[in-house]
């Protein structure tokens, strides 16, 4: 990521993430640019899911599991099961 996070009075960083929209989003291809941002995923149901342009990425997140990735530039989701309330 090209952005640092911010530092604390003891030089540590902290781990922030910005509050954005959410959407939930079923099967399917998710049109969204996520722009190389911190991006939160909550599932609904188990939910299986991974990057459009590579079948081995497969991710699968259980029911009301949080997980947080970096979605890279010009890549897109795709659902194959379940549903993804996603924070970008």
């Amino acid at each position: 990521m090209s952005k640092s996070l911010p530092i604390d009075s003891n030089s540590r960083p902290i781990p922030a993430f910005k509050i954005g929209f959410g959407q939930t989003f079923t099967p399917g291809l998710v049109d969204v640019d996520f722009g190389n941002e911190i991006v939160r995923f909550k599932a609904i149901g188990d939910t299986k899911f991974r990057l459009d342009s590579n079948p081995a990425s497969e991710i699968i997140i259980l029911d009301a599991e949080t997980e947080y990735f970096v979605v890279p530039i010009n890549e897109k989701i795709y659902i194959i099961s379940g549903s993804l309330n996603v924070m970008y």
